[in-house]
């Protein structure tokens, strides 16, 4: 009955738990994540009272000409920002040894 209102009010299938995480204490966690996006939820429908998890976010639809679109096709991903010549030269590679001592000793 819980689930179900839930799922009316707006909840998504994914933020709800099986009701023997519940009753059989196995899965906890999937029980206080749905509690916390119920009480998102609750901040989205304009619940005044104390809040509990994060506030779900309002759709914010935009639309973009096929003009735009195209344009966004010819920038080269280095004129958006580089590096600054930095590089991974005379770094030691994932799983090589790593010489300590000097050769000459």
């Amino acid at each position: 009955m819980f689930l179900k209102a839930c799922e009316a009010y707006g909840l998504k299938n994914c933020d709800l738990f099986q009701v023997n995480d519940l009753y059989e204490c196995k899965n906890l966690y999937t029980v206080v994540n749905c509690l916390h996006a119920l009480g998102g939820m609750a901040q989205k429908k304009e619940f005044n009272g104390p809040v509990i998890g994060v506030k779900v976010a309002k759709e914010n639809k935009r639309f973009f000409p096929k003009e735009k679109l195209e344009m966004g096709k010819a920038i080269i991903g280095l004129q958006a920002g580089s590096h600054k010549g930095a590089s991974q030269s005379k770094m030691t590679p994932y799983g090589a040894l790593r010489q300590i001592i000097p050769d000459g000793k």
